[in-house]
């Protein structure tokens, strides 16, 4: 739970910064004739910024999840929340201590009962709260036992004022070293009249977004959290050291599925060399901006010969996944 909710926060606050980059350069940075406008491009660089944003705009921002209007009305929904209040009756009722198992039975069947009536209301009284989303929550046959964890998840996030300090200077949408090194690097780009160069200048932009996003976005949204930081280390050791049938490892595939069984359409973190590698524990943490660095860097290069050796494939999940817009 505590994953999801720190992947569900840092996509969101992620897109929100990083889409409005790339979106000023399609509307408004290409001329008629295909060529940029250099000007233009590297003056509002510098101009973005929360505060420069119309009144309904701004109030829209601050009251996206995870923001501190977000986080009170979120406090609100734990202390009235009907899903939980309903079910919990159910176990709240006296139980018969009768045969040898003392009520065990008893138990079971009014936890069931709870399990169900979360099962079936947790969609209706969704409220834009539920983590996974109440559509998920007919699947869960243990549903308020969850529903107890998505609580003292969601109660943690909604009390940890400094994350919401971090995400105040986030939501600022200011210019960063980096997305000005992008911008350059797109305006050289498309000044060279070499392919090589063309490529090079593509890969450093793609490395300057990469900073940007893992560096000044996501560390300070979600890898600034203690106990976030122990959940994925803990989780990465299990997956590293006792295999992927204890732990999901944290992998990226090049593929429109969740997983495959190419290992050239995988990029797994810290993947052990062999069973003594395994056997010692984990080298590396993805928390760890040093090493979520160099993962990126391993990803981009993957990519890169992917599309040297596999374009076919490649531009079809690309296809593939642009469709998800509209699912």
């Amino acid at each position: 739970m505590r994953v999801y909710a720190a992947l569900a926060k840092g996509n969101l606050w992620l897109f929100m910064d990083i889409y409005p980059w790339m979106w000023f350069v399609l509307e408004y940075c290409i001329r008629p004739d295909g060529t940029l406008h250099p000007a233009l491009l590297r003056d509002h660089v510098h101009k973005r910024q929360t505060a420069t944003l119309h009144r309904e705009s701004r109030m829209a921002v601050e009251h996206l999840p995870f923001n501190q209007s977000w986080c009170a009305r979120l406090q609100e929904h734990l202390g009235s929340d009907v899903v939980y209040e309903g079910a919990r009756r159910f176990l709240d009722q006296p139980t018969i201590s009768q045969g040898p198992a003392g009520g065990y039975g008893h138990h079971v069947a009014r936890a069931l009962q709870a399990h169900a009536h979360v099962r079936q209301y947790a969609v209706i009284h969704d409220r834009g709260y539920r983590m996974p989303a109440g559509c998920y929550w007919s699947d869960f046959r243990e549903a308020f036992y969850v529903l107890e964890e998505e609580r003292k998840e969601l109660k943690r996030i909604a009390e940890d004022v400094q994350a919401v300090r971090r995400l105040k200077q986030v939501a600022r949408f200011e210019a960063s070293e980096d997305m000005v090194a992008a911008y350059e690097a797109l305006l050289r780009q498309a000044n060279s009249s070499h392919e090589n160069d063309r490529v090079q200048e593509q890969r450093f932009e793609l490395l300057a977004i990469a900073r940007h996003e893992q560096l000044r976005i996501l560390r300070p949204l979600i890898y600034a959290d203690a106990m976030l930081v122990a959940t994925m280390n803990l989780n990465h050791w299990i997956a590293r050291t006792l295999g992927s049938a204890f732990s999901q490892p944290y992998e990226l595939v090049f593929d429109a599925g969740f997983a495959t069984e190419d290992h050239a359409l995988r990029v797994r973190f810290d993947e052990p060399s062999g069973a003594w590698d395994r056997a010692t524990g984990p080298k590396r943490s993805l928390p760890n901006p040093r090493d979520r660095m160099s993962y990126v860097r391993e990803i981009a290069a993957r990519f890169d010969r992917l599309m040297n050796e596999r374009r076919t494939h490649m531009e079809s999940v690309l296809q593939t996944i642009r469709g998800w817009i509209n699912a």
